[in-house]
């Protein structure tokens, strides 16, 4: 494992992007987007995207040129068209428009299409609840990237379809509340995270059409296993009913396919977002008074005589948010973490672009 200054990733990832066809302004603001992924713990949705994005473009899934459309404008709802753009320009541009029109409306919702892949949906919450507005967002694949077994089955039928929630914490925290998640036992990117750090995948997670546990990642992506819905085999169908109003909510406000219409062999995000002006309801002072509140409450329930690995996620309840935080200032100051596995993909993507990759990851 090596680190890697945030500045000198995203310089190297900026020309990579550059090098596939990307205009400046574009090619800076996805870079900055993907180390901003690493920077908070996401290495899912980091850098190793580089590789998929150069597949994606080859493809012709991704336009690099392309830039996002308002196509439906009605005050408080507007949707657009990604035009295949980058994802993470398309994000820009609904954080861009959701804080536009609930800044004068009080509430808003914005659908868009076509939009490829949106990156770390976490971020366009970050953005919007920076901004003092609670958001909740949708996000479906129109009908690719089917790789989560429906429950009641064991074989693929649905995507990851996540949602995100963020909600403004006014300073009263050094982070905003945000929940980024899947629908499935777990997000796609983390299985392919383990294609370049070479991990077994947790019991639980992946099954075969038998409905036997897969360990190994290179039989989820050669033997068409499926990720279980959220909640695994005791409650998945939990996870499985949030998919579903997924499909609906990015499907109907983007104006795009939901599964059964289409199944492309490339997934396309489409999506759909809310989001509410908090200080409608309630003063700043009164919700910073009830995230407290709820730190506190939480951080009281934290115990020393936890024994390791009962905890759901860790050894202590913590708001979302936290562990972002925590990783951004940890990293900001270590750099960023770059496995080597990663290191040398991301060294025979450079060759192949003709880019000169920073020392550090020829080391």
């Amino acid at each position: 494992m090596k680190r890697i200054d945030e500045s000198t990733l995203e310089s190297y990832a900026t020309e990579v992007i550059q090098a596939m066809g990307a205009q400046d302004g574009t090619a800076s603001a996805v870079a900055n987007s993907l180390v901003g992924s690493d920077l908070r713990g996401h290495t899912s949705h980091g850098v190793l995207r580089l590789d998929y994005y150069y597949h994606f473009i080859e493809e012709g899934v991704i336009d690099p040129k392309a830039k996002p459309e308002v196509v439906a404008d009605d005050g408080p709802t507007a949707r657009i068209d990604g035009r295949n753009a980058f994802g993470q320009i398309v994000g820009r541009e609904l954080a861009t428009q959701l804080v536009t029109r609930v800044e004068e409306h009080g509430i808003a919702a914005v659908g868009v299409r076509d939009a490829t892949h949106l990156g770390r949906v976490g971020e366009w919450a970050e953005h919007i609840a920076a901004e003092g507005y609670a958001i909740v967002g949708f996000i479906n694949t129109q009908g690719g990237g089917q790789r989560v077994a429906p429950a009641g089955s064991s074989r693929r039928g649905l995507s990851t379809n996540p949602i995100v929630v963020g909600f403004p914490t006014f300073d009263s925290l050094p982070h905003d509340v945000v929940l980024d998640m899947a629908t499935s036992q777990v997000a796609h990117g983390k299985l392919r995270e383990r294609t370049y750090t070479n991990e077994p995948i947790p019991e639980g997670w992946v099954v075969d059409e038998s409905g036997d546990h897969v360990r190994d990642v290179k039989d989820f992506y050669g033997n068409e296993a499926a990720i279980r819905p959220l909640g695994g085999a005791v409650s998945g169908y939990k996870g499985f009913g949030l998919a579903i109003l997924a499909e609906l909510m990015a499907g109907c406000l983007g104006a795009g396919d939901v599964v059964g219409m289409a199944n492309p062999e490339q997934s396309n995000n489409a999506a759909g977002f809310l989001a509410v002006d908090v200080e409608r309801f309630l003063l700043p002072a009164e919700v910073a008074q009830r995230v407290l509140a709820l730190r506190d409450h939480l951080e009281g329930l934290n115990t020393n005589d936890v024994p390791v690995g009962t905890g759901a996620k860790g050894n202590k309840p913590r708001l979302p948010g936290a562990p972002e935080y925590e990783h951004l200032m940890k990293n900001r100051e270590a750099g960023v973490p770059i496995n080597n596995r990663l290191s040398t993909f991301l060294s025979d993507l450079s060759d192949r672009l003709g880019v000169i990759p920073p020392p550090a990851l020829r080391e």
